[in-house]
């Protein structure tokens, strides 16, 4: 956006009315003392108007009074002086009066081009939007054709490991690694989603979650696509590259902060978590290790496992740093095809 010109009195118009007054002031008075024919021409025309008093105020006759030099030198400068000043101030006057109607102007036209450019861009981030949305659409139905639901999965989980940490208003910063490893093909991507329930705080878009992920391998990479958008629920794409040949295995960490995700714990009392990970076959995880970190007045939480039982997986809760910490880990856990949950509880509801 460009910016118009605004038109001011310059210090230079300034300097020039003053340098006029100075002028008057150090040169006249002196010259005027030269022209006494002047003065006195003047004094005799004044004294004619000049009239005595008595005590009473009462006229009593007029003339033959002089007046002092310095007294016509006086009025004559006085004179001068004023009509300086006021050539002075009718230009300054004119001055500030297109001053204002030049601001004026540029203010208006200044205001024309910043509605202009607001509208102007309301209207490209429209247009992006709708693209991201037909892209993500887009992608999602092309993922879908190219691995239905229904296809074999080609991948296994080898260990788990989190941190989810939980602020006193639900805000949730999680960071979770995940070992992967092929089956008898290559493994090119991972589906992977993330869902609030019903009291959760909803994330309109995808950035609002501050989703991030990256290859904890040597010369390995892993880029998030994201395939669902909804306010609570966001499916993701993580593409491996390259992809990960048969009975190899990659490392990956995933990190997001979903503000007020565990919400339900003060307005319902309770919230869940759930995790659910399919595999190519029933195996088990040579590591899970899950733990939840409440901070501030979450401290009093409690938590029960309400989902799968399993005699390898332990659920016990420690204090650290002023933090109350829910453990949920144990070795050789079975994956396949079972949901593992647990729910929290708070004294503190509305």
């Amino acid at each position: 956006m460009g910016q118009a010109d605004l038109k001011i009195i310059s210090l230079n118009q300034i300097k020039l009315v003053w340098t006029v007054i100075v002028f008057f002031a150090v040169t006249l008075l002196p010259v005027l003392g030269f022209f006494t024919d002047s003065i006195g021409a003047l004094s005799k025309w004044a004294v004619e108007y000049a009239i005595q008093t008595a005590s009473d105020g009462i006229p009593i006759e007029k003339g033959n009074y002089v007046f002092a030099k310095w007294a016509a030198v006086t009025l004559l400068t006085l004179t001068i002086y004023a009509l300086c000043l006021s050539a002075a101030l009718l230009a300054l006057l004119g001055s500030l009066r297109a001053l204002k109607k030049s601001n004026n102007a540029s203010i208006f036209s200044a205001n024309t081009l910043i509605g202009e450019e607001l509208q102007s861009k309301n209207a490209l981030i429209s247009r992006l939007n709708s693209t991201i949305e037909t892209q993500m659409t887009d992608m999602k139905k092309l993922f879908m054709q190219m691995f239905p639901d229904h296809h074999p999965l080609r991948r296994d989980f080898d260990k788990i490991t989190g941190r989810y940490t939980v602020d006193e208003e639900g805000n949730i910063q999680v960071e979770k690694d995940v070992t992967l490893s092929a089956g008898d093909e290559p493994v090119w991507f991972w589906r992977f989603y993330i869902e609030g329930d019903e009291w959760s705080e909803r994330a309109n878009i995808f950035t609002d979650i501050n989703f991030e992920v990256e290859s904890l391998d040597p010369s390995t990479d892993v880029v998030a696509f994201p395939v669902e958008d909804g306010a609570l629920r966001k499916t993701i794409i993580l593409w491996f590259l390259p992809h990960i040949e048969p009975r190899h295995v990659r490392s990956i960490r995933i990190k997001y902060n979903w503000p007020g995700f565990l919400k339900g714990l003060d307005i319902n009392g309770k919230t869940n978590f759930f995790w659910n990970y399919d595999n190519q076959e029933t195996k088990t995880l040579d590591e899970f290790h899950i733990e939840f970190g409440f901070n501030g007045r979450n401290r009093d939480i409690t938590c029960k496992n309400t989902g799968a039982i399993s005699p390898q997986l332990d659920l016990i809760q420690k204090n650290v740093a002023g933090s109350r910490v829910w453990i949920f880990s144990g070795k050789k856990i079975p994956v396949g095809n079972r949901t593992y949950e647990l729910t929290f509880y708070s004294k503190h509801t509305t």
